[in-house]
């Protein structure tokens, strides 16, 4: 992943990535994930978050996260399952996060949690992968190599630096970073399914040519 910088597709240019467009990310995990449909879905994770990073987090993030590692590895999950609460210079988190795909190999995680006050206010948080605990929960028949465990956090403490106002807009890219989630995962997620449902149907004609 690293070599192919297969993270920095989403990434915005002035951050030193390719910030390929829709369609241009639909054809690209097309054919990664035609050639393994782990390494297609592994992909677009780490490329989406990490597109998302730097698009939304501080310029003091951003040299953490990309200045030692010219292609990071960050996993992350959507759904915000975890809470947290304002401390002195930044917010400590809670929660059990499931599906973190590629964490087990990852740099860092992006994560979102929702403020345990009455205000409701949601932050993304960017954490060493290191700083969490990580299950061993992925026990399937299909992309066992994706390692899609749980995460979780006690009391994990997150410098100011590392959270962002998901509310905000981003400080830097394109449109592509506002368009709003489901849109901006539309290309990755599209490549990945027609890569792997044309890869099953050569796979089922090759095998059917052989036995007859």
């Amino acid at each position: 992943m690293r070599r192919l910088r297969t993270p920095m597709v989403k990434v915005p240019i002035e951050v030193g990535g390719d910030q390929l467009g829709l369609a241009d990310q639909m054809r690209y995990f097309e054919v990664l994930s035609y050639s393994n449909p782990t390494a297609g879905w592994i992909g677009f994770n780490h490329a989406g978050v990490a597109g998302l990073v730097a698009a939304l987090f501080p310029e003091s993030c951003l040299g953490e996260v990309f200045g030692a590692n010219p292609a990071p590895l960050l996993a992350g999950v959507a759904t915000p399952s975890g809470t947290f609460e304002f401390v002195k210079g930044g917010l400590r988190a809670t929660g059990t996060y499931r599906y973190a795909s590629g964490v087990r190999h990852a740099d860092w995680i992006m994560v979102p949690a929702i403020e345990s006050a009455d205000s409701g206010s949601v932050r993304l948080l960017v954490i060493p992968a290191d700083n969490t605990n990580i299950g061993g929960d992925w026990d399937v028949m299909a992309l066992k190599g994706t390692g899609s465990v749980n995460v979780e956090l006690d009391g994990t403490f997150v410098p100011e630096h590392r959270t962002a106002n998901p509310l905000s807009g981003p400080q830097r890219g394109g449109p592509m970073y506002t368009l709003g989630y489901q849109a901006y995962v539309s290309g990755e997620n599209l490549g990945f399914t027609l890569g792997v449902c044309q890869r099953f149907f050569d796979e089922v004609t090759d095998y059917a040519t052989v036995k007859s």
